[in-house]
């Protein structure tokens, strides 16, 4: 008889307060490792929030997260980076002035927390294993001919698949994407960042993802958690969450 790995991440009981309204509220569940889960919800309903509080941009007034076995509520945003967890923002933030390369550098020495004068400085060096490392992420993300172009040449779409193939160069073992495909071509959506997603689950990484585009969250999601109000009021499967009256009651109020 197998048994079962530990969850990669377990949230626990956990509230967050902001002017005495609860806007995340003794919200719990637990991913496991090599899986995709989408937070869905409208807006308003804590989604961003609890991203917050999972990688350390919060603290959260009550209850715990663990991850990889360990309590990580209140630790420093870059110890828990550092640890393997990584976060796509809804407006990507990459370096616009620096080149596709040199964004990618940086992921990968996300673990050395290297600054960015002496990482990027003339008299650097990019080891073998870096060029490697950055070779294949940029064939991942389909990026490879954008090599050395600026990351403000690209666009909204390639400014997002560079940013998660900077995501994969820290090794990541947990992914938090803040609406992944928001204001992105569907065709880039479906042709290139749900193919990435997918290979990055294969692989043993682990997807938390808050997305609108509810046509793609039924594709690609193992589970999928609704919040609404901070609390989370529906968890299933695809099939399960869109058979579920609650599904209604939430998006469209009936």
């Amino acid at each position: 008889m197998s048994v079962a790995s530990a969850p990669i991440l377990e949230v626990r009981n956990v509230s967050k307060r902001f002017n005495g309204a609860k806007t995340v509220d003794e919200v719990s569940f637990s991913l496991s490792g090599g899986t995709i889960t989408a937070l869905i919800g409208p807006n308003g309903a804590g989604k961003t929030t609890l991203f917050n509080l999972i990688n350390g941009y919060m603290h959260p007034d009550f209850g715990r997260i663990v991850f990889n076995g360990k309590d990580i509520a209140g630790v420093p945003v870059y110890k828990i980076a550092g640890s393997g967890l990584g976060r796509l923002f809804q407006d990507v933030r990459t370096f616009p002035k620096l080149s596709v390369f040199e964004n990618v550098l940086i992921g990968c020495d996300a673990q050395t927390r290297t600054s960015l004068p002496v990482l990027l400085g003339s008299g650097a060096r990019v080891s073998a294993a870096q060029k490697h490392k950055i070779k294949s992420a940029l064939e991942w993300a389909g990026l490879s001919h954008k090599s050395e172009a600026l990351a403000e040449e690209l666009s909204f779409g390639q400014q997002k698949l560079l940013a998660m193939a900077r995501l994969s160069c820290t090794d990541a073992h947990l992914l938090l994407l803040d609406e992944p495909f928001a204001g992105v071509a569907d065709e880039v959506v479906r042709k290139q960042i749900v193919p990435l997603l997918k290979t990055a689950a294969k692989s043993g990484t682990t997807v938390l993802l808050i997305e609108h585009l509810l046509s793609v969250v039924w594709e690609i999601s193992d589970h999928i958690i609704i919040m609404d109000e901070g609390k989370i009021v529906n968890t299933g499967t695809a099939e399960q969450v869109i058979k579920s009256p609650v599904l209604g009651e939430v998006f469209l109020g009936n």
